[in-house]
C-alpha cells in the first residue's frame, strides 16, 4: 500500500518539478480546437460505446524508433482504455537499425535497406520511412514478440506495393488450419491474415509464380488484434526531419488504411542539427507535411511536440531549437492544432546542464537515456490524464 501511495505522490509532482529551471506549465495549448476535443471526447466516452478501437499515430525520429518514450505512453492508453494492439513495426535488426525493445526480427537470405533520411537513394518508402529488398524468393523475414509484454497478435497488415507486378507474393509460414481468413487490398497496398489463434511469430516467406516477379519490396508490418482498446503506431525513422516523411510516397495511402484518431509529430531535432539552420524552409515543409496529414485525414485531431533540449556537433547547447519551439508556436495557431511544448516545459536551452546532472541526455548530449525517455512518457501521459478530468 505504501509504494501505490509513493507512486501516486510521484506522479502528481512530476509535471511540476521534474527539472530545475522549468519555465512552463506541462500542459497542452490548445488543447480545446475541435478536432482534438473531440478525440478526447472519444476517449471519455470510450468505454461505453461501440467504437471497437482508438487509433494512434506517433511519428518522429530516433527518439521515437527506439519505442521507449512511446511505450510508456502505449502502455498507460492501453492500461485505462485496453489492448488494441501493437501497431506498426518493421524489421529494423534486419535494416541494421535501432529495433525497439518489445520484439525481434531475423532473416535468411540476402535483404538490402533503404531509409527515407538518405535522399541520394529513392525507394518506395510508405509510412515507415524505411524499406526492404530482396531478389531471392527463398529469402525469408520474421517477427517475434514477447508474450508478457507484447499484444496478442490475431491479425497481421503486411505492407507493400501490391500493384508492381514485378514484386514476389507474400506469404506466411502459419499452418492453414490457424488462418480465419486473407484479405488483398491491391489499391491500398497491403495484405490482412486473420487468425484463429494468438500468434507470438510472423514469418514472412515468397514465391514468385510468373516470370515477371523478381523482387519483394516491404514497406511495414502493423500487428492488430480484435479486442477493444488503443492501437499506438509508433513510427520513427534514425536521422529524420520532415523531407523524410514528404519523401514518403505511399504515406497518403498508409494513412487512409490506417485512420488514426489523433496524429503526434515530434519531429525537429535533426532539422535544427545544423550549422545554418532555415526557418522558414523548416516551416514551409512542416506546413506541407501537416496538411498532407490533414487532406487524408480531415477528421484527425493533430498534436505537435518539440524536441528536448539538446546539444549540436560542437558540443554546445543548440540555440536553434528556441527557433522550433517558436515556429510550432506559430504552426499551433496558423492551422488550429494542440501543441506539447517539451523543450518549454524542460526550462529550454538554460536547462541542459540539469539534464545532464539528472542523467537524463546520453552521452551524445541529444538523445535521452532511458530514464530520461521513461520520464518524459510520464509527462505526457500527464498532459492527456488532464485532459481527460477536465471538462470545458
Amino acid at each position: 500500500m505504501l509504494q501505490i501511495a509513493t507512486l501516486i505522490v510521484f506522479i502528481l509532482l512530476l509535471p511540476c518539478a521534474v527539472l530545475q529551471g522549468q519555465t512552463t506549465a506541462n500542459q497542452f495549448e490548445n488543447a480545446y480546437n475541435p478536432a482534438f476535443a473531440n478525440f478526447v471526447s472519444q476517449l471519455r466516452n470510450f468505454k461505453k460505446s461501440k467504437q471497437k478501437k482508438i487509433t494512434i499515430l506517433h511519428l518522429g525520429d530516433s527518439h521515437i524508433q527506439c519505442d521507449i518514450f512511446t511505450d510508456k505512453v502505449r502502455t498507460h492508453f492501453q492500461q485505462q482504455f485496453g489492448d488494441g494492439g501493437r501497431g506498426l513495426v518493421f524489421p529494423y535488426k534486419v535494416a541494421k537499425s535501432t529495433n525497439p525493445h518489445n520484439f525481434v526480427s531475423f532473416s535468411t537470405g540476402e535483404w538490402t535497406a533503404y531509409s527515407s533520411v538518405k535522399t541520394n537513394l529513392f525507394s518506395r518508402w510508405g509510412l515507415i520511412g524505411y524499406t526492404l529488398a530482396t531478389n531471392n524468393p527463398q529469402a525469408t523475414l520474421a517477427l517475434q514478440t514477447s508474450w508478457s509484454k507484447n499484444s496478442p497478435i490475431t491479425k497481421v497488415k503486411i505492407f507493400y506495393p501490391i500493384k508492381d507486378y514485378s514484386l514476389f507474393d507474400v506469404n506466411l509460414l502459419i499452418p492453414k488450419s490457424q488462418i480465419k481468413v486473407k484479405n488483398v487490398y491491391q489499391e491500398d497496398g497491403f495484405v490482412e491474415y486473420e487468425f484463429k489463434q494468438a500468434q507470438r511469430t510472423i514469418p514472412l516467406t515468397f514465391s514468385n509464380a510468373l516470370p515477371i516477379q523478381k523482387q519483394f519490396l516491404l514497406q511495414g508490418i502493423s500487428l492488430e488484434n480484435h479486442q477493444k482498446g488503443v492501437i499506438y503506431h509508433a513510427v520513427g525513422v534514425n536521422g529524420a526531419d520532415i523531407e523524410t516523411f514528404l519523401r514518403c510516397t505511399d504515406l497518403n495511402p498508409h494513412l487512409k488504411t490506417l485512420q488514426p484518431d489523433l496524429v503526434i509529430i515530434s519531429l525537429g531535432t535533426n532539422d535544427a542539427l545544423v550549422p545554418n539552420f532555415d526557418e522558414q524552409l523548416f516551416k514551409i515543409n512542416y506546413k506541407l507535411l501537416i496538411r498532407q496529414i490533414q487532406t487524408a485525414l480531415p477528421n484527425a485531431a493533430i498534436l505537435l511536440t518539440s524536441p528536448n533540449p539538446s546539444y549540436d556537433f560542437t558540443k554546445k547547447p543548440n540555440k536553434h531549437l528556441e527557433k522550433v519551439q517558436k515556429i510550432l508556436k506559430e504552426l499551433k495557431k496558423e492551422l488550429n492544432c494542440t501543441l506539447w511544448d517539451f523543450y518549454g516545459i524542460m526550462g529550454g536551452i538554460k536547462s541542459i546542464k540539469t539534464f545532464e546532472n539528472d542523467a537524463w541526455l546520453k552521452p551524445d548530449k541529444i538523445h535521452l537515456t532511458n530514464k530520461g525517455y521513461t520520464q518524459q512518457g510520464e509527462l505526457f501521459w500527464e498532459c492527456f490524464r488532464k485532459v481527460l478530468h477536465t471538462k470545458k
